[in-house]
């Protein structure tokens, strides 16, 4: 016997399953990362396969029986519409693409979900591109700390040396180095970023790299679409 119950969040990834049902993976309020099918009439009446939109914060209603699939009984849009123009529009989908194949808790994740809206809201109405840079560090930053994987940018003594240079390792941490590495991070770069103030151009890029380094690690050989299209994009309108 099945049971009833509702839920609110976004759709993360979907694709076909037989002729008239979707597959669904989306980040609940709730229940965190939830699977689900929902299946379509001929005619569709309620609109539900024109509902189920990516960015969009939506309420579900969800039957569960004796499978760990969930059934989608309904969904309804509960909140402003974000809209989303290319390019920032990739970004968006790269928030996606990441919680699609990192994120697997089936707990309530609510730190990670408001850095995701947080991050969808900055992405919608960004006047600058540093703006845009910010919110895709903030959110992966959250995400690898709901995996276990965050960068700790603390100093054991409370402040890097700043004469000294460090390299990054996802097992070792910083350590400091005097090897001829473009790798090198300098002790004034890792205080900045140990501040969590507002970061110099140098100490976002070297963010960036140590974010891509771990996330890359995470990702093994699975490749981002999301990058594929920015970089197109750029490539044609440069």
């Amino acid at each position: 016997m099945s049971s009833e119950f509702d839920d609110s969040g976004y759709l993360i990834h979907s694709r076909t399953f037989k002729e008239r049902s979707l597959l669904l993976e989306l980040f609940t309020v709730n229940h965190g990362r939830v699977g689900a099918v929902a299946n379509f009439g001929k005619k569709d009446t309620h609109g539900l396969r024109a509902v189920l939109q990516p960015f969009v914060p939506l309420r579900f209603t969800f039957l569960k029986g004796r499978s760990e699939l969930l059934t989608l009984k309904d969904a309804k849009r509960c909140g402003k519409l974000i809209q989303l123009r290319v390019p920032v529009l990739f970004c968006a989908e790269y928030l996606n693409e990441l919680l699609y194949y990192l994120y697997r808790d089936e707990d309530s994740s609510p730190k990670l979900l408001a850095a995701y809206m947080r991050a969808l809201n900055t992405l919608a109405n960004a006047s600058n591109a540093a703006e845009v840079e910010r919110s895709l560090r903030d959110f992966e930053l959250n995400l690898l700390e709901n995996l276990g994987y965050a960068p700790d940018f603390r100093s054991a003594c409370g402040r890097w040396d700043t004469g000294a240079f460090y390299v990054y390792s996802v097992d070792n941490g910083f350590v400091k180095s005097s090897e001829n590495t473009d790798r090198l991070i300098s002790g004034a770069v890792l205080n900045e970023l140990s501040s969590g103030e507002s970061l110099s151009p140098v100490a976002r890029r070297v963010l960036k790299s140590i974010n891509g380094r771990v996330l890359s690690q995470l990702l093994g050989d699975r490749k981002l679409k999301s990058r594929e299209l920015y970089s197109d994009f750029i490539r044609q309108t440069a």
